[in-house]
């Protein structure tokens, strides 16, 4: 199942009681790969990354990722990009603000219409030493969206920063299993993962 030129531009967070906006990556050049790396379920599972200028929707770049994945196990496969926190004795602080906005652009829909859905993860070290930079020995919180089928051109995901308590398509954030509250000021990282 293959998929290319998903189309990132601009990862943002919307104040509660403010007019403004908080740019977490704005996608205008390569991030540093010390702390934005990919992780797959398979060998065969990837995203591969990269900056381009065109189409950008704000600024002078947005960020292109093309991805495979592959259903290994019963309930399928996934390809993730994670971006880490720039510094191993800090966390982003999302206390205050009310929503995450992410800008794409779908050049080409999915090849398997309905089968593949766009997750954006938090990683939880609330409970863990912040300098954890493991996906297994944190809590990963959830926001489902099936955007991967809509036709090309710019769009917005808005999320709720909130915790929904089960699985949603995009109302805000769940942490399957557990019974817990958002630590929206513990997030270690931010994730972008293509499940099948």
């Amino acid at each position: 199942m293959k998929r290319f030129c998903f189309l990132l531009m601009c990862l943002l967070l919307t104040p509660i009681w403010a007019n403004g906006q908080q740019v977490i990556n704005n996608f205008n050049e390569l991030p540093d790969p010390a702390f934005f790396r990919m992780e797959s379920g398979s060998g065969n599972s990837f995203v591969n990354y990269s900056i381009l200028t065109d189409p950008a929707y704000e600024g002078t770049g947005s960020m292109r990722l093309e991805w495979q994945a592959e259903a290994i196990a019963d309930w399928g496969g996934y390809a993730t990009v994670e971006e880490w926190y720039p510094e191993s004795s800090g966390t982003f602080d999302f206390s205050g603000y009310s929503h995450l906005s992410l800008w794409f652009y779908n050049d080409i829909p999915s090849t398997a219409p309905s089968h593949v859905e766009f997750r954006i993860l938090f990683y939880d070290v609330s409970d863990v030493p912040i300098d954890t930079y493991s996906r297994f020995q944190v809590e990963l919180w959830y926001s489902h969206h099936y955007i991967l089928d809509i036709q090309p051109g710019w769009n917005q995901i808005l999320i709720p920063m909130r915790d929904v308590g089960q699985q949603t398509n995009g109302e805000g954030f769940w942490l399957p299993g557990w019974a817990s509250s958002l630590p929206i000021s513990w997030i270690l990282d931010t994730g972008r993962s293509f499940v099948l």
